[in-house]
This record gives C-alpha cells, structure tokens and sequence, in this order.
C-alpha cells in the first residue's frame, strides 16, 4: 500500500491550525491598532477637541478592540477544525485497539 496513514500529518496538521489562530489573534489587534492611529491622527486635525491625544488614543482602543474581535470569530473556527482533526486520529486509535 503506497499511501499509509499517518496520525503525525494530522497531529502536525493541527499544530499548524493553532499556530495560525495564536497568529491571527496578534496579527488582527495590531493591525486594528494601526488603523485606529491612523485613524486618530487624521481626526484630531478636523475635530475642535482638546487634548489633541485623545481622538489618537479613542481609536487605537476601539480599533484594538474590534481587530481583537473579528480575530476571535476566526481563530475559534481555526482551533475547532484542529479538535476535528484531533478527535479524528482518536476515534482510529480507539476503533484501532477494539479491532486487533
């Protein structure tokens, strides 16, 4: 048989899927801070406030926290289909043993 299965793709397969989660979770939030700097500086100069910080510190927080949230949604689905694959190799462990 050429092609055998082989639990360690998929262990390694679930690795990489939480690698990517942890990854994405950082990559949305600093991305979201970015844009929310960017953001403050550009209003601070169209908006009449005082302290001239606070627009800059105002969207760094909310964007933050909206990359930080959409991040969330996706790397749930990440490490879910990781478990998928995970309980998989399990199920033919168990089925495995009970048949020998």
């Amino acid at each position: 048989m050429k092609n055998k299965y082989d639990p360690e793709i998929i262990c390694k397969y679930a690795d990489k899927l939480y690698s990517q989660a942890a990854s994405i979770i950082a990559g949305r939030t600093i991305a979201g801070i970015f844009f929310g700097v960017i953001g403050g500086i550009v209003f601070q100069y169209y908006l009449p406030t005082e302290p001239r910080w606070l627009p800059v510190a105002v969207g760094t927080v909310l964007f933050g926290l909206l990359g930080y949230n959409s991040a969330q949604a996706k790397a749930f689905e990440l490490r879910l289909r990781a478990q998928d694959a995970l309980c998989q190799v399990q199920i033919e462990k168990n089925t495995r043993t009970q048949s020998s």
